[in-house]
């Protein structure tokens, strides 16, 4: 007498058998393939997320991040992809806020980017968080950290080249360990760019402001004379170049 159980038994050729077809029919989503479903879940919330991002739902798109963070769902092209999800958020919150509140959101981004990078980004998003990890750090209150962060992204032919080279200008010029040799070759870098007419007056003007600040006198006056005469930075650098020319003779 074999007992209930034995009813139930399935012979070790039977069970080999089973085996094999599953494993056939794993590939083709049919039997067993629990990890191909969470990742397509997962793949889904991520870009239901992204989405929310993009349309201004920072809310609901940290949501769904804080959602896979707790089911510890991860895209394998994305690994990233959560973190970068709260940073975004935060930081595109950050810019809504005022003061205090938004130094702390920028820390908060920053960190979630930070961590985003460390775990791997599509190069399609690397570009953005680059620079945006940079603009947080800065003004989350974190200048020496940014730059790096701020250097590589005025370093990419990317949309926020101008406005990280201004950043990194004005990391340099900020903070306990000021660096004017620095800033001046960050405003050298960003007047080689393919600038507008406005833009490359407001780029000469910070240009002698930084040389005056280094005592370059005369290098200040070239500088300021190119500024488009009547342009909305000429009178600021009409009396800078006053303050230069009277400043080369003493």
């Amino acid at each position: 007498h074999k007992g209930r159980a034995g009813r139930w038994q399935i012979p070790a050729f039977g069970l080999g058998l089973l085996m094999l077809v599953a494993s056939l029919l794993r590939p083709l989503g049919i039997v067993g393939d629990t990890n191909g479903v969470e990742e397509r879940e997962a793949r889904k919330t991520l870009e239901r997320a992204l989405e929310a991002l993009e349309s201004g739902r920072h809310s609901q798109a940290r949501t769904m991040a804080e959602q896979m963070q707790e089911a510890q769902q991860v895209v394998p092209e994305f690994p990233g992809g959560a973190a970068y999800l709260v940073g975004m958020a935060d930081y595109l919150d950050a810019q809504e806020k005022q003061e205090l509140r938004a130094r702390r959101l920028y820390a908060q981004a920053a960190t979630m980017l930070e961590e985003a990078h460390n775990r791997g980004v599509p190069q399609e998003y690397s570009e953005l968080l680059t620079f945006r990890l940079g603009r947080s750090l800065l003004l989350g209150g974190h200048v020496e950290q940014s730059r790096s962060w701020l250097k590589e992204a005025a370093e990419a032919e990317s949309a926020n080249q101008l406005d990280a080279y201004e950043l990194l200008i004005e990391s340099y010029l900020s903070g306990a360990d000021r660096d004017l040799p620095e800033a001046l070759r960050a405003s050298q870098g960003m007047l080689h760019l393919d600038l507008s007419l406005r833009q490359r007056d407001r780029a000469l003007l910070q240009h002698g402001k930084i040389l005056f600040a280094l005592e370059r006198h005369a290098e200040a006056v070239e500088t300021l004379d190119e500024i488009t005469p009547r342009g909305p930075e000429a009178k600021a650098g009409v009396l800078l170049r006053v303050q230069a020319l009277i400043a080369q003779e003493n």
